[in-house]
């Protein structure tokens, strides 16, 4: 069985360049950094689905019980997932907003602050670095 989920993350930033007009130092700002619940999708040899292979929860569901497709569109979790999409610096705990880099920063990998912190609440360190090492170049 195959299943169509989305476009290859090249053509989805291929896209997102032509609809913003952002170039390739700005683009990671606009698609935020993380694709989780959009492209791609994480299945254990036991059949639980998960929203990426770093998380180990939410359980999406499982393949032996129902299809990749039916979990892929009708998961409740998958769809808090994806609101995950819309967060901002200001919607996650973040002890640095008085940043120099703030305004150009977003939350960064939900599943690092999952691991972490134990929440998709919190912010992603790495992903504050990785941004302020962009910025600084």
């Amino acid at each position: 069985q195959s299943i169509d989920i989305g476009p290859s993350r090249y053509n989805y930033l291929e896209k997102c360049k032509a609809n913003t007009g952002a170039d390739e130092k700005n683009l990671d700002r606009i698609v935020s950094s993380c694709d989780i619940g959009f492209s791609f999708i994480h299945v254990e040899s036991n059949g639980d689905v998960y929203p990426c292979s770093i998380m180990t929860e939410p359980v999406l569901g499982n393949i032996r019980n129902e299809s990749l497709k039916s979990i892929w569109l009708n998961s409740p979790q998958i769809q808090k997932i994806r609101d995950l999409k819309k967060m901002r610096l200001t919607d996650v705990r973040c002890d640095k907003e008085s940043c120099e880099y703030a305004s150009n920063c977003s939350p960064g990998c939900r599943a690092i602050s999952q691991r972490l912190y134990n929440t998709l609440y919190d912010i992603d360190p790495y992903w504050c670095l990785q941004t302020q090492t962009a910025e600084s170049n």
